[in-house]
Parts: C-alpha cells; structure tokens; sequence
C-alpha cells in the first residue's frame, strides 16, 4: 500500500528535516504541504526538488478550508506549524492563528472527515508547557503540573492547543513535547533580538538536532505503516527526549557557542544580563521512552557544534578581531532591543522585571562580575552551596515531582481522581467513572466547574483552563491552594509573592497584586 502524507510547518527547522527523510520512504506515494501564498517562492523550490512526491496546498492554517483541503485522502497528519519567539512576541495575534486556530482546524477538519478515511494525527507540543525549573526538581516526565511562563503567550496558545486535542474525539492521535531543538539558523536568530537574555544561566536544557527530530517523525511512520504500533502509542503523549550528553544547561549553551569564535560565555557575557527565571527548560526523566520505540537519538550537542564549525567557518575569523568590539557590537547592542531585560527596566515594565528576577531589587542586585555568581556547571546551586553538577544529571537518583495518586496502580479509579482534583486544590464533582476518555465534571480552587477527560487531568498534567482565560497568569494565587503547583512553584518564586500578570487589550505587560 502506498500512503498519503499531510504536513504543516514544512518549512520551519524541524519540517524541512522530516519532509526530507519523509521522502525517503519508499511505501509514501505524496506528501502534501500547506505553504501560505506569502512563501510561493518556497512552494517553487520544494517543488524542484521533490517533483512528483509532493503536492502544494497554499493557503493558511488558520483557514479552515484549507486545512480540509490538506488532510483530504492522506492517511497521516504532521502537525508540525508554530510560531515561535521572539515572532510569537512580537506578532500575537499571528500567534493566535498558527499555535491554536490552526490546530484547532486541523483537528476540526479531521473529526469531520468520514469514519473510515480520518488521518491519524501526530501534534507537536512543546516542552515550554513545563515552565520554570531550577536545580531543585530538573527533571520533567509527563502528567507533572504545567506552569507556563508569564507574558509568553507561545506556551500560552500551545498549552491551548494542546488541550484542544486531548479533549477531542480523535482515535489516532499522538502528543509529542518537543524539547529544545539544535538547527543550522539557531545561532542568528539569536543574535537579532533580545530573546537571549530570557535564557536563564542555570536552566536545565536538553536538546536535540533537527535532523534526529525529522527521522523520528520518519520512524514513526515507518513503524506505523507495518502495523507495529497499537493504541498505546495512538493515544499517548510523550516528551521527546534526546541523549545523556545533550542535557547541560543555559550557560553552556553560550560557552560551548562562543568557542566558535575563540572564548566562552564568561568573555562575552555578564550575570547581570539573563532572567534568573520565568524561562522554560527541563531535562526529560521520560525522553527514553520514545526512543525505546522508534530508536531515533543519533546525534549529541558536540556532533552538532562541530558540524556548525564547519559549515561556518567563517565564524573562527572572529578570533583575530578583538572581544571587546564582539561583546559591544554584537551582543551588547541587543541589551537595548524591546525583548531584553534591561529595556523592561529602563522603561518601567516592571511586570516583566518583576518575572524574570522576583522583584526590582533583585534585578539590580545581580553581580557584574562572575566571580560573584553561582553557576551550576560549578558545583553551585543559586544559594551559592555545593552541588554535584554530575551527579544530578544522573536519572537514577532524580526526585520526581508528585501527581497525586498512586502511579504505579495498573488501573486508575474514582477514588485517584478524587486524591488527584484535591493535590490540585479541587475535587471530583462527578460520582462515577467510565474510562480515561470520558469526560467528567471537575471543580478548581476557584471555583470554576469544568468538564475533562481524565487523561487530560492525570496523564498530561492540565487542570483548570479557564484560570488562565484572557491571557492570565495567576500561578502566584494557584500555588497557595494547590500542593500540585506548590511543589516546583516556590523553587524559584517567594510564597509571599501575590501577584497576577497579564496583558491588556493591546498587549501591553501589566500585574496586579492580589
């Protein structure tokens, strides 16, 4: 049989790796694209290049229409489309139509397919639903609480979408988190806005290559079209973890990319630059589980570092220009780009400040010199105490995080939803259970009655969505009810911070306190 391929998102840094090795397998007859009419030029060379293999739809995921026009006779769907920042920053309401409407379309357009004809889906998700995470609790698995960052409306409208699936009827679809992801741009992309000041030094960050994320889309494929894969995997959500050697943190990602041109982060940063939280990064204590299914993980940070060695070459020449008229030029001038922490001050945009460090004070107390900073990579934690940077990296002696029930249960009944709604601050207002995709009436500690399926709740970590309604965080409030968001919450934010954050009508950053 020869299968049919809708994808989104192909021109994006992790579409272009899976359309190529997508065309590699020799059972997929046509792999259709959804390219918007502003990007033909795209469309013209994908279609040089692949010929009779691929099929151009032009249009716009946020059209319906053109959604229907995409998934009509494939057999899979890709989702792979996002808007990611500084774009998603800068253009909301875009972000509105790529990260959730169109999700919502593509899932729309398939329910409303006929029975026998429906795709199966594959979402890509994001690991910035997990949020925030320090040294105290670095490792993430599926189902722990998500805590999105403040003012970051991308993790916002994908936490939506997200939802949006798993709330649906779909059959066949699979959730999968993406981590933080190596490709050949990341370097100037970075180096155009301040967006890399959001990077909090000590952030626990996992990564993995483009081209191992684009060949595990293929190996799903592959395995699926052999009838290896049962309703496990089609009804499953997953972190998409990478190798050991790829889970470092935020300061290492500047040092080990500052080589390239003859110094280290230390050189060409300063501690008082970069946010000391409101920024996601985790590493996966679950990535393996995918790879045990699909064995996708080939490449390491060092395999990718050298390969941009490489390919730029050109970067070394910047080791006979001196560092000083680097760190000024080209890094320093972004300090006062909108999206840097030091424009939020210097414009009072304190809601912004305040996220990122705690408060003004700590945001001026932060040393200029490194000497004076704790690094985890040092064997530091933040408190400026001995930590065995190694050795917490080790799975085998992770702490995880508590979901509220007993997880190693075979089977989960009534009585773990009810434990579950109040380790989140809630209960249970439903009295019987029929199964994981049924949904049942569930109350916050806001009162708020919603309805949701109990793998939304117990499986992937969702709670109350109308919390969040009208771009809202209130984390500050829900952690004091909820021994679920307590847990990590107060790694990094005061139990004594009462504050609200969100964005006016024009999206401008503003708090209130409660």
């Amino acid at each position: 049989m020869n299968y049919k391929i809708a994808l989104t998102g192909s021109t994006g840094n992790m579409g272009v790796e899976t359309l190529r090795q997508l065309m590699e397998l020799e059972n997929v007859e046509i792999i259709k694209v959804l390219i918007r009419k502003e990007s033909l030029w795209k469309a013209k060379k994908l279609k040089r290049k692949y010929k009779n293999k691929i099929e151009i739809i032009v249009g716009d995921i946020a059209n319906k229409k053109d959604c229907e026009k995409l998934i009509e006779d494939t057999n899979y769907i890709l989702n792979l489309a996002a808007l990611i920042p500084p774009k998603s920053d800068k253009f909301p309401e875009l972000n509105y139509r790529v990260n959730f409407l169109g999700t919502k379309n593509i899932v729309d357009s398939i329910l409303e397919t006929e029975e026998t004809k429906k795709p199966k889906l594959i979402h890509i998700s994001t690991v910035a639903l997990y949020g925030n995470r320090t040294e105290k609790n670095p490792w993430a698995r599926v189902g722990d609480p998500l805590i999105i960052n403040n003012y970051d409306l991308y993790s916002y409208y994908k936490l939506k979408a997200e939802r949006y699936v798993l709330e649906s009827s779909l059959k066949n679809r699979a959730i999968i988190r993406q981590t933080a992801m190596l490709h050949n741009r990341m370097l100037t992309d970075n180096m155009s806005d301040g967006l890399m000041f959001h990077t909090c030094y000590n952030s626990p960050l996992e990564w993995i290559t483009a081209r191992d994320s684009g060949f595990l889309m293929k190996r799903i494929i592959e395995e699926d079209t052999k009838n290896k894969l049962d309703d496990s995997f089609w009804s499953g959500i997953f972190n998409l973890g990478s190798k050991a050697e790829n889970r470092i943190t935020g300061y290492d990602v500047f040092n080990e990319g500052f080589k390239l041109i003859g110094g280290n982060g230390k050189k060409y940063m300063q501690p008082n630059w970069n946010a000391t939280r409101n920024f996601h990064g985790v590493w996966y204590y679950d990535g393996d589980k995918l790879e045990k299914l699909f064995n996708y993980q080939n490449e390491s940070i060092n395999d990718y570092w050298r390969e941009i060695a490489k390919r730029h070459w050109y970067y070394s020449l910047a080791k006979i220009v001196p560092s000083k008229l680097i760190k000024i030029f080209a890094i320093e001038r972004l300090l006062f780009d909108s999206n840097s922490p030091r424009y939020w001050n210097k414009n009072k945009e304190l809601g912004k400040i305040i996220s990122a460090f705690g408060s003004e004070e700590n945001y001026k107390k932060l040393p200029k010199k490194w000497k004076k900073f704790n690094l985890l990579i040092e064997n530091k934690d933040s408190e400026g105490n001995y930590i065995n940077y190694e050795e917490l990296k080790n799975t085998e002696k992770a702490k995880l995080l508590s979901h509220g029930y007993d997880e190693n249960k075979k089977e989960i009944n009534i009585e773990d939803l009810k434990m579950a709604a109040e380790f989140r601050g809630g209960k249970l207002l439903s009295e019987k259970m029929e199964n994981l995709e049924t949904k049942l009436l569930w109350e916050c500690s806001e009162g708020h009655k919603f309805e949701a399926k109990p793998i939304t709740i117990m499986k992937a970590g969702h709670w109350c969505e109308e919390c969040f309604e009208n771009h809202t965080w209130s984390f500050d409030n829900l952690a004091k009810k909820s021994p679920f968001y307590a847990q990590v919450y107060y790694d990094s934010h005061d139990k004594n911070e009462n504050m609200i954050y969100y964005f006016d009508k024009d999206f401008k950053a503003c708090y209130k306190k409660f």
